[in-house]
């Protein structure tokens, strides 16, 4: 310890002294008791610092350690913190531009949407509603501001009269819960109403005005249910309403059904035109309207076809007559149509209900063949169905399946009635008569199945056939004869006719000057360009065209008529009154006199005797037919026979 002592006293006393020296101090005496206390201070401190450093210092070294860890954990997990707050909070801006994209995304939608739309809350109070809902209300903004109470909207509502047409109280007890409605605004206009029910008890409303809508629908049902010239129910209508009565029928009371259609129409609308046509059947629809009671029906079925339905207390006929003679009577009135006096008639078919049935379609059925019977009977009286009817439509039916089968069994023939040249005295040709050569009831003249050919159209199949025939059999006759074919109307509706026309000549070999080719005033009438064109085509390659009975139509166009024809024959009706009365004879000689000024022949048909002839000629007639010249007869009897006899008689 003394040797540690007096090194210890050494160095410090250098230490002191190397002190001096490096801060310029003045060499100090230092007394060696200081040294040595000193000494003894630092021997102290030698000693005592292992242990202060053992027990103090080194456990406040490793706490100071274990801080600047904790600050180093620190600071590290403060910037994880900020970079998660830092994350975060770009989220948190980034859900918050969203959600403002999405409001402005539904608020365009909102207010883009054709509805109004309308929010409310569970409190009845609005939370959001469009400019739409404000429009269809007649509402401004503030009145329909977030906050506002379904109470406040509905009283506006009623201030603007768009208020529903049903009481407040019951729309907010009942009508706020459908799910679906329409209803009608105080205004007339109709709305329709969707609402969904939210989860918090609030709902959402969408309203959509259908006033034009509904309108257009309305208007739609009315075209489907009525006829757009005369207002009347149409077809469907009638038909609906027949299969309602009928069903009740018996149970309160009777029902009768009526099918009328207008006798002589067609030459109303022929000559006055397609106007006053329509403007005759608006007239007819207004007077038939007149004459049934409120819970009656007269509805327009197509054409210048009506129908009524006539509901009766009892099974008496009495009211059904009476109906049937005051439609007759008030159709048969003259019609003033833009200047002109038409005058028409009407067939009726009447069925009973329940008397001849109950099925609607049936009685319709027996209404018609009723109608049927009519007009065989002669036109513009009325009939109520009987069995027998139905014996005779039965009849043609079987009728109709002989002619269908008579036209591929080739069981027709043609006849040919000789046509005399008044000047010269000679047969000049023939005119083509069909005959049915039927395997069991002979020989049928045309007025005993022409009409149900024309009814069918099987007429275009038969017409065609007759053509083809015809140039055929003219094709082996001596060069000067003609022949002179029928056509119906129904022919030129097919639109082929003059390629059929072309390829009979080419293929029969037959000069197209030889050929005659007879229609009705009703092919001109009609007044159709396809018509005409298909007439100046057959005149273009030497087809004549006649114009037959000629002077029983309409003189108001004649001279158009004459106009489109080489030659007009004279009804049979006037040739045979010639004789015995002054208004046939005035008629033939001014009919002749027009043919003359426009350059056209005349032919008379119908002629049987000489006087008739001789006043024939001498009014200017060119050609003569008739039984006098000869009846129709077969191919053979006319090429052998007939040329030669018929001028002799008539020499």
């Amino acid at each position: 310890m003394t040797a540690f002592r007096l090194l210890w006293m050494l160095i410090l006393t250098v230490f002191v002294g190397e002190l001096t020296i490096m801060f310029g101090l003045q060499f100090v005496h230092v007394d060696n008791r200081l040294i040595e206390a000193m000494v003894d201070a630092s021997s102290l401190v030698v000693i005592v610092f292992p242990f202060l450093y053992l027990f103090v210092f080194r456990t406040m070294s490793n706490n100071i350690h274990e801080l600047e860890l904790a600050k180093h954990q620190l600071w590290d997990a403060n910037e994880t913190l900020e970079h998660r707050i830092k994350e975060r909070t770009e989220e948190v801006s980034e859900q918050a531009a969203e959600l403002r994209r999405a409001n402005e995304r539904f608020e365009s939608a909102v207010e883009n949407v054709p509805q109004g739309i309308c929010l409310f809350d569970a409190n009845q109070r609005v939370i959001v509603a469009n400019a739409r809902y404000g429009e269809i209300y007649k509402l401004t903004p503030e009145e329909i501001k977030p906050g506002t109470t379904l109470q406040e909207i509905l009283e506006s509502r009623k201030r603007q009269g768009t208020n529903f047409a049903i009481a407040t109280d019951v729309y907010r007890a009942v009508n706020i819960k459908k799910v679906h409605e329409i209803l009608d605004l105080a205004d007339g206009r109709t709305v329709s109403i969707s609402r969904s029910v939210l989860s918090d008890g609030g709902w959402l409303t969408s309203h959509e005005d259908i006033t034009q809508r509904r309108q257009n629908e309305r208007k739609v049902a009315y075209l489907a249910t009525h006829d757009p010239l005369t207002g009347l129910p149409n077809r469907a209508c009638f038909v609906s309403e027949l299969e309602r009565v009928t069903a009740e029928s018996g149970a309160i009371g009777n029902t009768a059904v009526f099918l009328l259609d207008l006798d002589r129409f067609k030459a109303v609308n022929d000559t006055l035109g397609h106007a006053a046509g329509d403007q005759l059947l608006k007239e007819v629809a207004s007077r038939l309207s007149s004459e049934i009671r409120e819970h009656d029906l007269v509805a327009r079925l197509g054409g210048d076809e009506f129908a009524i339905i006539q509901n009766l207390d009892a099974a008496v006929h009495e009211p059904v007559i009476s109906l049937a003679l005051r439609i007759i009577d008030v159709i048969g009135r003259p019609f003033e149509l833009d200047g002109h006096i038409a005058s028409v008639g009407t067939s009726i078919g009447i069925a009973l209900c329940p008397e001849q049935g109950r099925d609607g379609t049936e009685l319709i059925k027996k209404a018609d063949l009723a109608l049927y019977a009519v007009k065989e009977g002669g036109r513009n009286n009325f009939r109520i169905y009987d069995a027998e009817m139905t014996e005779v439509v039965e009849h043609q039916k079987l009728l109709e399946s002989e002619l269908t089968r008579a036209i591929e069994r080739e069981e027709f023939e043609l006849y040919y009635q000789p046509v005399l040249d008044l000047k010269t005295r000679r047969v000049t040709g023939a005119e083509a008569l069909i005959r049915w050569n039927h395997p069991e009831r002979g020989m049928l003249s045309p007025d005993q199945f022409i009409p149900l050919a024309e009814e069918t159209g099987l007429i275009v199949t038969l017409g065609e056939w007759v053509l083809q025939q015809g140039c055929r059999d003219a094709a082996a006759w001596p060069e000067n004869l003609r022949v002179a074919i029928n056509l119906s109307a129904h022919q030129f509706n097919c639109g082929n006719l003059f390629d059929l026309v072309l390829c009979a000549l080419v293929e029969s070999g037959l000069s197209p000057w030889r050929l005659e080719l007879e229609i009705t005033e009703f092919v001109l009438l009609d007044n159709r360009p396809e018509y005409l064109q298909t007439l100046r085509q057959l005149k273009n390659i030497g087809v004549s065209i006649v114009l037959d009975d000629f002077a029983t139509g309409h003189s108001a166009t004649r001279q158009l008529m004459l106009e489109a024809v080489d030659r007009i024959k004279i009804d049979k009706s006037f040739v045979h009154g010639m004789t015995s009365q002054r208004e046939s004879s005035a008629i033939v000689a001014s009919t002749i006199a027009l043919a003359r000024g426009l350059g056209i022949s005349v032919t008379a048909e119908g002629v049987e005797t000489h006087e008739q002839l001789h006043q024939l000629s001498l009014a200017g007639a060119d050609l003569a037919q008739g039984y006098l010249i000869g009846r129709p007869m077969p191919l053979g009897d006319f090429l052998s026979e007939g040329r030669q006899s018929h001028a002799e008689i008539v020499a």
